[in-house]
């Protein structure tokens, strides 16, 4: 199952996934990712760099607490956020 992770924001920040098969996919930095993944249960983490704050998850992981947990059943598009914390 397809799963495309967009990190957005004015921070920097990255992100693991893992599910129950032991498959995994681990960013750092920002762009986008696109990971292929069985469909099972998933969990999410998203991890700010130096000078940034995580600050939620958005579209299809919107609402989720940090780490997320979710059913991967269908193809899925989320976004982290990240800002800045520096002055």
């Amino acid at each position: 199952m397809t799963i495309a992770i967009y990190i957005e924001g004015t921070g920097h920040g990255g992100f693991h996934m893992r599910n129950d098969h032991d498959q995994e996919v681990v960013v750092q930095g920002g762009g986008a990712s696109i990971g292929e993944l069985d469909s099972s249960n998933v969990e999410l983490t998203a991890f700010p760099l130096q000078g940034s704050d995580f600050v939620g998850f958005g579209l299809d992981c919107a609402g989720g607490a940090n780490p997320m947990h979710f059913q991967l059943e269908e193809p899925m598009t989320c976004s982290i956020r990240f800002d800045d914390n520096e002055i």
